[in-house]
């Protein structure tokens, strides 16, 4: 059937052919309308519109035609909309997710040209953004910031020392979904009191900038609870000593 269209149009090819392409970032879980083109099409004056769909789960088309039946073989309520009134010949996808992830093609043909256009549809999930306070093995106090989100955080510190020991990690789930963990040490002499990580995405229109500020209670209690860890280890390690000294004071 797409045959028999393309051979109808090929008048209309030869007036006017334009074509392009973009990118387009989405929400998880949203309803979206993906745009094929800002010119307006009569419908007595369209011949075809053609959505073409690669997706991450799938390949499937949707068409509609003024000489033909629609045609439809996406199974995920994929649909164009107000084909007849808005004259525009929008995609509409319900609930978007990451398998729907990929490359829409959008072919239309009318009395006065043609248009095709490429999008890029990648999913977008907003950051979750955790902070704390953790001390390693030398005691060396480091400011953690972890933010989990597709596609990968961006982050940063705003400080009022300069930054001299900053280490980031990322790694990506089976679900896509990224975690990127930056881990700030502190001076010995810092106050934490309005320590920001900041976390940015790109492309920016995902999400606007988020921050998470450290605030001089935290921090206090991160440290408080680490040197409590520390003081139970003695109190057992001396306890175990103890007890190993009266045994052998018994058997000598």
């Amino acid at each position: 059937m797409e045959n028999m269209w393309m051979l109808g149009a090929v008048l209309a090819l030869s007036v006017c052919l334009t074509s392009g392409s973009r990118n387009e970032s989405v929400e998880m879980g949203t309803n979206i309308t993906l745009l094929c083109t800002n010119e307006k099409v009569e419908w007595n004056k369209m011949i075809y519109v053609i959505w073409k769909i690669y997706s991450q789960e799938k390949n499937c088309s949707i068409s509609v035609s003024t000489s033909d039946p629609a045609f439809n073989n996406c199974t995920d309520g994929k649909q164009i909309i107000n084909e007849s009134t808005s004259g525009n010949y929008s995609l509409f996808i319900p609930q978007f997710s990451s398998k729907d992830e990929g490359r829409y093609i959008c072919d239309m043909s009318y009395q006065a040209g043609a248009f095709i256009e490429t999008i890029n549809v990648y999913a977008c999930v907003r950051p979750t953004l955790t902070g704390w306070l953790e001390k390693d093995e030398d005691g060396h106090t480091f400011a953690v910031c972890e933010a989990q989100s597709k596609p990968a955080a961006s982050i940063y510190w705003k400080t009022q020392w300069k930054i001299s020991s900053l280490r980031t990690s990322s790694s990506k789930n089976d679900s896509g979904l990224f975690t990127v963990t930056s881990r700030l040490q502190l001076p010995h002499d810092a106050s934490y009191n309005n320590l920001t990580c900041v976390v940015s995405a790109s492309p920016s229109k995902c999400w606007k900038e988020i921050q998470f500020t450290f605030q001089y209670k935290v921090s206090f209690q991160a440290i408080e609870h680490n040197w409590i860890r520390l003081g139970i280890f003695a109190f057992f390690i001396i306890t175990l000593l103890i007890i190993i000294g009266i045994v052998l004071v018994r058997f000598l």
